[in-house]
C-alpha cells in the first residue's frame, strides 16, 4: 500500500502542476486591441475587459501590454489601423465590433483575431461555422439577428397603432444591414413598413432624426454598432427632440435617456472574450475553439423618457422589464 504521505503529496503535485498550466507564461503578452469607437466612449466595456483578464492573473502593466487603436468612429481609418497593429507582430488582437474584425481579416490570417459584440461570423465570412471557426478568428458573437426581431417587436407594443418605423444603419457595418433587413422582413408581415436610414457619422443624427419627424416616422429602432453607442446621449437628446420613440440593442442607450433596450449584455461579452485571449496565449487554437454566443438578453425600460415622451407603456412590458429606469 503506498505510503499516506506519498499519496498526498502526489495529489498537491497534480494540483500545482494544473495551478501552473492555468498561470500567465513567464514574461509580458503583448495583444492588440482595435475599436471603431473611441477610448472614452466603451470606457467600461474595456473596464470589464480588464476585470476578466486579472480574473485569471493578467494585469496591464505587470504581465499584460495591450495596444490599443481607436477609429473614433471614422470607419475609413480602420484599415490604416488594422496594419499598424499587424506590423506590431502581437499575440493576437481583439477586434471590437463587425467592422473591426472586416478591417483585420483583410490583412492577417496568421495572428488569432479575438471578436467580441460581432454580428453572425459566419455570414459575415469570418468563420466556418460556430463549432470549429476553422481559421484565425474566434470569440463571442451578439446574437443581433434574433435581438432585432424582437426590437421590432417591442416598438409595435410601445407604437400600436404605428406603421412607419425606421431603423438607423451604420453603412460600415455589415451588421447593421442584416438588421434592417430582419426588421423590414418582419414589417412586412405586419402590414407596416420599415425605412433604412443611413448614419455614417455623429454629424448626421440631428438632421437624420428631423426629417424622420418630417416624414411621420412614427418610432425608430438603433441596432448595435459603436458609432452609436458613442454617441448613445445624442441618440437619446435627437429621439426626445423629435418626439420619437426608440428602442435600442445596448443597455448603454436606455442609461443615457433612451426609451428602451433589449440585447445581450455588452460588459459580459468583453468579460467572455477576456477568457478566449487567455487560452489563445497559453497555446489554444481559435480554429478550434468554439464562438460563443449570448443565450440571455435583457430588456431595459426608462421609465422618465417615458413620461417625457408621453408613451404609455404596456404594464405586462414593465412586469418582464429586467431594469425599469425612474
Amino acid at each position: 500500500m503506498m505510503d499516506r504521505r506519498r499519496v498526498i503529496g502526489a495529489l498537491l503535485g497534480l494540483g500545482l502542476a494544473a495551478f501552473a498550466r492555468a498561470q500567465p507564461k513567464k514574461g509580458m503578452a503583448r495583444i492588440g486591441f482595435l475599436s471603431l469607437s473611441s477610448a472614452k466612449a466603451i470606457s467600461h466595456l474595456v473596464h470589464a475587459f480588464r476585470e476578466g483578464m486579472e480574473d485569471v492573473g493578467y494585469s496591464e502593466g505587470r504581465n499584460l501590454a495591450i495596444e490599443y487603436r481607436w477609429a473614433d468612429g471614422d470607419a475609413e481609418r480602420l484599415p490604416q489601423l488594422a496594419r499598424e497593429l499587424v506590423a506590431l507582430k502581437p499575440a493576437l488582437i481583439v477586434a471590437h465590433a463587425t467592422p473591426a474584425a472586416s478591417a483585420l481579416k483583410r490583412v492577417t490570417s496568421d495572428i488569432p483575431l479575438v471578436m467580441v459584440n460581432v454580428g453572425d461570423p459566419v455570414r459575415n465570412g469570418f468563420a466556418k461555422g460556430l463549432r470549429r471557426p476553422g481559421g484565425n478568428m474566434t470569440g463571442v458573437a451578439s446574437a443581433e439577428l434574433d435581438a432585432s426581431a424582437r426590437q421590432f417587436e417591442l416598438m409595435t407594443q410601445i407604437v400600436p397603432k404605428g406603421s412607419v418605423f425606421a431603423v438607423l444603419v451604420n453603412p460600415a457595418n455589415e451588421s447593421n444591414e442584416s438588421a434592417f433587413r430582419v426588421v423590414d422582413e418582419q414589417a412586412k408581415k405586419a402590414k407596416q413598413r420599415a425605412v433604412r436610414v443611413p448614419i455614417r457619422a455623429a454629424g448626421e443624427i440631428d438632421k437624420a432624426f428631423q426629417a424622420m419627424r418630417r416624414d411621420k416616422t412614427q418610432g425608430v429602432i438603433v441596432p448595435g454598432d459603436p458609432l452609436f453607442v458613442a454617441a448613445r446621449a445624442q441618440l437619446a437628446k435627437a429621439a426626445l427632440g423629435a418626439r420619437m420613440p426608440s428602442v435600442y440593442a445596448q443597455r448603454e442607450h436606455a442609461e443615457a435617456g433612451g426609451l428602451a433596450s433589449y440585447g445581450s449584455n455588452a460588459a459580459a461579452s468583453f468579460r467572455r472574450a477576456a477568457a478566449y485571449v487567455v487560452k489563445i496565449l497559453n497555446g489554444a487554437k481559435p480554429a478550434e475553439m468554439p464562438i460563443d454566443q449570448p443565450t440571455t438578453f435583457e430588456l431595459v425600460v426608462n421609465l422618465k423618457t417615458a413620461q417625457a415622451l408621453k408613451v404609455s407603456l404596456p404594464k405586462e412590458l414593465l412586469s418582464r422589464a429586467d431594469r425599469v429606469i425612474q
